[in-house]
Formats: C-alpha cells, structure tokens, sequence
C-alpha cells in the first residue's frame, strides 16, 4: 500500500483523537525539535507528530524521551498503544517508520502487538495487597483507614490472609459478606458474631475499593466484587436520646475500659465525631479552645471548638503525657477501635440501638431545644455553609474565627442543660439498666453548671 493512501486512511480513523488532544501538543517533529524540546516541570508531556498522525513523544521531568505510537486496528474501535523506544537509541527517521509499519498492519486489521491474557501476580496474597491498600492509599487519602483496617482484621483477613489474589472469585465475596451480614452460630447455637447487615455494607464497599484500586495500580484485572449487591438497605438515622436515656449513658459508659468513658462523655457534651475526639492532641487544645486540624475533619478544613466547663474537666482528668490526649495502651498512636464496644454499653444501658453518632445528633437537638439558632448549630457540628459555597469558600480563609463566640455561648449553654438533665430524676421507670458507676457521680458533680456568659473557674487542660 501506498504510504500517502495510508497516511491518508489513518487521518481519518484518528482525527477525533487528535483533535482532543489539542493545537498545543501538534508539532511537525525533526530533528531539531527533537533533540531541544524542553522537559515539564514535573510529571510528563506528550507530542503528535503532524506528518504522521498518531506517532507520539513523551518527554518525562528528568529529561528521558520515549516514542510511542497509537493505532485503531481495522473494525475495532479501541485505541491501542505501543511503545517503539526510547530517544536518542532510537532516532526520529527509525520510529517514524516503525509507526508507519505499525499503522500498515492496522488497517489491514493486523494488530502488531495482540494482547495476551494477564498474568496475576505470583505469590501476592489478599493480605499483601490490602497492607499495600493501607498504606499507600487508605493511610493518605481516608481519615477513615482506621476503621478500614478494623473490618479487615474482623471479617476479611482471618478467612483470606493467604489466600492468592488471582484465585478470589465472586462466590468468595458472597461469602464474606454473608457470614457478617448473617452472623455466626457456634455449635451450641449461640452467636459467637452477631449479625451486622449495616457493617457487611461497609465490608462490600471496602473490597470493592481494594479492587479498583489495584486495577488502577496493574496489580490485578478485574473486580470479583462486580454485581454483587449490597446485603441490607439503609436508612438515615435520626435517633435522639431522650433524658432518661442519656442519664443511663452518663452512667453506662463506666462499664468501658478507659479512657473510652470520657471519649464518650465528650462527644455527647461537644457535638463531635467519635474519630475526631478520639484522635485529639494535646497541642490541639489550648485557652478553652480546641482545634480539629483539616487534615482530621470530614471537611478537609480546620474546625474550632470552644470547650465547655464539662468539657475541660474532662479533658483535664486525663494525664498530660505524650501526644495524644486518648492514647492506644502502647502510647504509640491514638486510641483506635475498641472491640465490642457497643456490645458492653448497650448492655449496660439497657439499650439495644444506640451508636455514638446519636450522641451528636442528641446534642444539637438539645441546643434547639434551649433556643440556640440553627445556623449556629450547624457551626458548631462543623457543617459546610448551607448558602453560597462560593462565598463561604472564599471568606472562610480569612474568617477562621467566624461565629466563634456564637460556638462557644452555644456549647456552654447546651452544658448546663446536660448537667441539668443529669442531676434529674428519671422520669417514671426507664429501660435503662446502669453499670455500677465508678467514675460517673465526679463526672457529673462536675459537668459545669455556671451559667452562661460567666467566667469559668474549671481547670484547664495544657495549652502546648
């Protein structure tokens, strides 16, 4: 064939393809050009060939310069990609050709590099590539990782550890997700892991993340989570806990090993996330006020809470050595997830649904109730402006202390109704059957009951 006939034919198969690609990266390449286009910054940048559509030059940051070629085979639509060497061991005169020949035997639908079955990697098990997934994804990107390393110690690794990524079938997924979502029955029928429908959602969205994440990565092909539909529905929840219920929390929690009782205590008194109280440190606490940096708040931005009187004294009643203010029992991390942590309090409650995420919600129904404008509310749970995103995104930078005092009147008030409703009187017979309370009456008498707009006399934590 002809080389201006083919020249011609693969124009047209491409052209789309290139004018996507855009004016910017066309270049009639010589030798010139070649040997003294500049290399990007950072990362790389791609060059067409006019003369010979679809020849490419990647020059990469450090200087290195590849040829490549990219093709339609006849009646196949994909566009495929070869790689034809690098410069200057391959000039420009012997890869325009080899792109040339490539693009010949494309349009007599002769694909120059057919493409064979990929192969899994030997010897990589599951539990190679989720310790990759943590730590080169999940520990980077997610807040979260740690409760992805949770479901994968407790339903995923004691069933998969050794088991060869390349031999995990869809069968196997369904399995997993069904033993959690269904639960255990030992032999004398009682549960040895109690049915979580909500938890097996999470679980099949967590292995379908590992699997899309090491397709983009060419660890693997394919997804064995693809098509398997989620084991329960979902529904948002809008539990509020009720005063009897919260006295009988107040007191539960002492059934918990330390330091969860005041992590718990806290949450209820400031509104926040259960992770973001949890992974507090010292140096984030300083004159009453306590800031969540960006990089732990679900908003991806800094979030200011003034502390309560209750919430000082609670702080402070934990020892001020080392860096977090929950630390993990070998001091070296913050305090991560907590076993059967739900299991003991709702025992101890006597109530069989609550999560700690009720507590926020219990919190600012509580400052509603006392009058506190939503808008405010809204701002202490450290939601994104509900109005102009636009504007609040660019007035934010300078605004860090935007309705801080707001915040803070807030919160002091929502204490002295907690501390209120704590030194009730059940009202009638509660469900509620509370563990013995070894550190709940301190915690109580303590809870900070000035009133608002005064000058606390409550101990401090360590401003550092």
């Amino acid at each position: 064939m002809d080389f201006r006939v083919l020249d011609t034919l693969v124009t047209l198969v491409i052209v789309l393809q290139e004018v996507s690609m855009g004016e910017d990266n066309r270049r009639l390449f010589d030798a010139q050009f070649v040997e003294h286009v500049s290399p990007p910054k950072s990362g790389r940048v791609e060059y067409r060939d006019i003369k010979v559509p679809g020849f490419v030059l990647r020059v990469s940051a450090n200087g290195h310069k590849s040829w490549y070629v990219t093709y339609r085979v006849k009646g196949d639509r994909t566009i495929k990609r070869k790689a034809l060497g690098r410069y200057p061991e391959v000039t420009l005169s012997k890869a325009r050709m080899a792109a040339l020949a490539v693009k010949m035997k494309a349009a007599e639908g002769i694909d120059d590099q057919p493409e064979e079955p990929k192969q899994q990697p030997a010897g990589l098990t599951f539990e190679d590539l989720a310790s990759d997934f943590i730590e080169r994804y999940a520990k980077v990107k997610k807040r979260s990782w740690l409760d992805n390393q949770h479901d994968l110690d407790r339903h995923i690794l004691p069933h998969w550890r050794s088991r060869p990524v390349g031999e995990i079938r869809r069968r196997d997924v369904i399995e997993v997700i069904d033993r959690v979502a269904h639960g255990i029955k030992g032999d004398d029928g009682r549960w040895t892991r109690n049915p979580a429908p909500i938890s097996a959602n999470r679980v099949l969205s967590l292995l379908h993340k590992i699997f899309v994440w090491a397709n983009s990565r060419d660890i693997l092909d394919g997804n064995p989570c693809a098509g398997v539909a989620k084991p329960s529905e979902e529904h948002q929840r809008d539990r509020v806990l009720t005063p009897d219920e919260i006295r009988a929390v107040w007191i539960a929690v002492d059934a918990l090993a330390d330091p969860l009782p005041t992590i718990l205590r806290l949450c209820l008194a400031t509104g926040q996330r259960l992770g973001e109280v949890r992974g507090m440190e010292w140096t984030e606490v300083k004159d009453a006020l306590w800031t969540i940096p960006a990089a732990r708040h679900k908003g991806k931005r800094d979030h200011l809470v003034p502390l309560s009187p209750m919430a000082v004294d609670l702080i402070a009643s934990m020892p001020s050595s080392g860096k977090w203010v929950f630390p993990a029992q070998d001091g070296k991390k913050a305090l991560g997830h907590t076993g059967k942590m739900y299991t003991r309090l709702r025992q101890a409650a006597g109530i069989d649904d609550i999560v700690v995420h009720d507590f926020r919600r219990t919190a600012a129904t509580g400052m509603a109730e006392i009058g506190i404008a939503e808008y405010v509310i809204s701002k202490v749970l450290g939601h994104s402006a509900s109005t102009d995103v636009k504007i609040a995104s660019v007035t934010s930078r300078y605004n860090r202390h935007l309705y801080l005092e707001e915040k803070r009147d807030a919160l002091d008030r929502w204490s002295v109704r907690l501390a209120e409703i704590l030194a009730e009187k059940p009202s009638g017979q509660t469900n509620a059957t509370p563990a013995p309370a070894k550190r709940a009456a301190s915690s109580t008498a303590s809870a900070g009951t000035r009133s608002p707009g005064k000058t606390s006399t409550a101990k401090r934590p360590p401003g550092r």
